[in-house]
């Protein structure tokens, strides 16, 4: 689900069904021949896949993922029927009885004919997000849906041939050298005469006609078409004059196969290098099209610098879909794209999170998983890929506050598991997932960076995926190559980082000396919980007229430091870059914030409320919480309350800063929709002189100044 997927929302950004490790190791799935025809109109899809494989161990049996929509009609191997079981409610697989045991080694090819409704969630890995559709208008099939009997997710890649069958001008997007030309139905044999019944001598022969069959025929169009028997006629589905088209896509690599759009759409391209970016979508959102294509294409040169070349292709699709599913999920060489996600997500996280999922292109889907267990390699790194980006782009003090962001949603459920162990304890579609895999994860390659410097670091992103691209990798691939790299062994780091919980909170012990020259000298020992703890740390001392900044390199509990400056000491701060995760009562407050925001984003307004009033109970002052709260009673349309409660945040200490210029925009549209125009231009107004320009401010103060805001 972003793998996710999203791979995630990620390709794995999304709810995964997980299968028993002795099961994934079972077989190794070579090659994918797959003919598949949609019904729109009918939300139908008919297919027959052939599965070649190797076996790795010797048995009886295997097993293959699949949507429970979608019902196996036969399983064949060779002319021979098997026997088989689908489990269409619970575990969502298909088991197969070879009738006999296979021994390792051997390779296999078992055709499969099904069909079914792909409408809605059911039958898929998610209650509530349908990651499969075949709909009039448009569709989408993504390689998590399980559409096709698969199996090892996230890690098991195959070459194909995949041909789609659809009406004239519903276009199929997806990677591969793609084929398309007009289909003809195969025939259906239809016998004109009945053979003579053997009777009694003398008797009359009785002729009789059949007359030809509605039925449609789904054929795998990869095999030679056997001689027709009788003379026949053509029968299909199609309305008369409408043509079919056969699309035809072929992948010599081996990837992570199966996920297509489909649909009528506008086509806007961009180019990078050499690499175009193609994005496929309805009409309308014009101006935000653009700015997804920008983000798009420097976010792919960005990364083709830092790490390698774009590993599939000269094309990059990005494709609109509904609302129904996932708001992003990538897959090789392609995205898909809600539509909501144009107009709900502010300018900086639409920035973040198409970077993160170009990113995937390389972790997760290039470099490939040995498991769903190593989705740091992949979904944090990915993560990791747009904040160093990001870096790149902003301002610096813009840079930390939404490092600071960062922060706050690693630590959120920090406790709950470590990233090694996240994704076979945690749904990946929780927040608490999203927060350790992603954010932290995040967070623990850019610690990595401080540890080993940033020529290695760069040194090391560019030589793992030169030596894993096209290949497996796991957690420990990257830590042995990290050390390597470094020069030290690093397991320390990976001990407490990824294999562990918990973060230092520290705690600065000093004393204040005045020195005979007339400055002042800092004494104290820096202290936190953990014995484990080898990280430098900076400490910042302001004074009067200035500050001096100075880096400890702690191992253990403690530290002692010892600082001389020349005016009155007024605060000693830990980490002023944020640099480290850490955890402090400010930061405490602002996690309570962060997950009732994400109460908030899925309307659920009463949890979000007492998350709010949960983070102001334990420090008042935050103008974050204050300011958050407002936002939830201006969506309630509760104008006199969120008037209030923005004041409110206005009042306190104003972090981050740009809390002061929309608390203020937001009372003028609070005034707008009480009718008091005069007041809100006041507000307006006042916002404007801020000169803050905070995600399009200053843009949105001159639209409401020039006509009001209407809820």
């Amino acid at each position: 689900m972003r793998f996710l997927p999203l791979f995630f929302c990620v390709l794995l950004g999304f709810g995964v069904l997980r299968v028993p490790a002795e099961q994934q190791d079972m077989l190794d799935v070579l090659h994918y021949r797959i003919t598949a025809e949609l019904s729109p109109e009918s939300n139908l899809l008919s297919a027959t896949t052939t599965v070649t494989f190797r076996m790795l161990t010797a048995a009886r049996s295997v097993v293959f993922e699949m949507n429970g929509s979608l019902k196996i009609s036969k399983v064949k191997l060779g002319d021979r029927e098997l026997q088989f079981v689908q489990d269409t409610l619970e575990a969502l697989n298909v088991r197969v009885d070879f009738g006999e045991f296979v021994t390792a080694g051997q390779e296999l090819s078992l055709e499969f004919s099904y069909e079914g409704k792909l409408a809605s969630p059911e039958g898929g890995v998610l209650s509530n997000k349908r990651l499969a559709y075949i709909g009039p208008e448009n569709g989408y099939l993504t390689y998590a849906a399980r559409w096709f009997p698969f199996h090892g997710y996230a890690s098991d890649t195959a070459t194909y041939e995949i041909a789609f069958i659809t009406s004239e001008g519903y276009r199929a997007i997806g990677f591969g050298s793609l084929q398309v030309s007009e289909y003809s139905p195969p025939v259906i044999a239809v016998p004109t005469e009945t053979p003579p019944a053997k009777t009694p001598a003398k008797t009359p022969k009785k002729k009789s006609t059949t007359k030809g069959s509605a039925k449609r025929l789904t054929r795998n169009l990869f095999s030679v078409p056997e001689q027709p028997v009788f003379t026949s006629t053509v029968v299909t589905e199609s309305q008369p004059g409408t043509k079919l088209i056969l699309s035809k896509f072929v992948s010599d690599k081996a990837v992570l196969p199966g996920t297509f759009a489909f649909g009528r759409y506008t086509v806007e391209k961009a180019t990078i290098g050499n690499v175009m970016v193609e994005f496929y979508r309805k009409p309308g959102n014009d101006a935000i099209v653009g700015k997804i294509l920008e983000v798009a294409t420097r976010a792919l040169g960005f990364y083709v610098e830092r790490f390698g070349e774009y590993a599939f292709g000269d094309r990059l699709y990005l494709v609109e879909i509904d609302n129904e599913s996932l708001d992003f999920y990538t897959a090789a060489g392609i995205t898909l794209l809600a539509e909501k996600t144009y107009l709900l997500k502010s300018e900086p996280e639409l920035s973040e999170v198409i970077s993160r999922e170009v990113a995937y292109q390389w972790w997760g889907q290039a470099v490939i998983l040995k498991s769903f267990d190593e989705a740091w390699l992949s979904q944090g790194l990915a993560q990791y890929s747009a904040m160093m980006l990001l870096e790149t782009l902003l301002p610096e003090a813009v840079f930390k506050e939404q490092l600071r962001g960062y922060m706050e949603r690693a630590l959120g459920f920090e406790q709950q598991a470590s990233i090694k162990r996240a994704p076979a304890t945690l749904d990946d579609q929780s927040d608490a997932y999203r927060s350790i895999v992603f954010y932290k994860g995040a967070f623990v390659y850019r610690m990595l960076r401080l540890i080993i410097g940033e020529e290695k670091f760069q040194q090391l992103l560019r030589s793992f995926y030169e030596q894993y691209r096209n290949k497996h990798a796991t957690i420990a691939d990257f830590e042995a190559m990290a050390s390597k790299v470094y020069g030290s062994d690093l397991r320390y780091f990976f001990g407490q980082w990824v294999d562990s919980t918990g973060v230092p909170e520290f705690n600065a012990d000093y004393q204040i000396l005045k020195t005979r020259s007339g400055g002042y000298r800092i004494r104290g020992t820096l202290s936190q919980q953990s014995e484990s703890f080898r990280m430098p740390v900076d400490l910042e001392v302001v004074y009067e007229g200035g500050s001096e900044r100075i880096t400890l390199d702690m191992d253990g509990e403690s530290a002692d430091f010892n600082v001389l400056v020349n005016g009155f000491p007024k605060d000693v701060i830990v980490d002023p870059d944020n640099k480290l995760l850490k955890i402090s009562d400010e930061i405490r407050v602002s996690t309570i914030v962060r997950r009732g925001i994400e109460h908030f984003r899925r309307e659920e307004f009463p949890e979000a409320e007492e998350q709010f009033q949960q983070a102001i109970k334990l420090y008042r002052y935050s103008s974050w919480a204050w300011y958050n709260l407002g936002l939830l009673y201006f969506e309630q349309k509760n104008y006199q309350k969120a008037l209030d409660t923005f004041a409110e945040a206005l009042e306190l200490d104003l972090r981050p800063r740009w809390v002061e210029v929309w608390s203020l925009i937001r009372r003028g549209q609070c005034y707008d929709a009480l009718g008091n125009r005069s007041r809100a231009v006041a507000e307006y107004n006042k916002a404007a002189q801020t000169g803050d320009d905070y995600d399009g401010a200053q843009a949105v103060i001159a639209q409401y100044l020039a006509a009001p805001y209407r809820p």
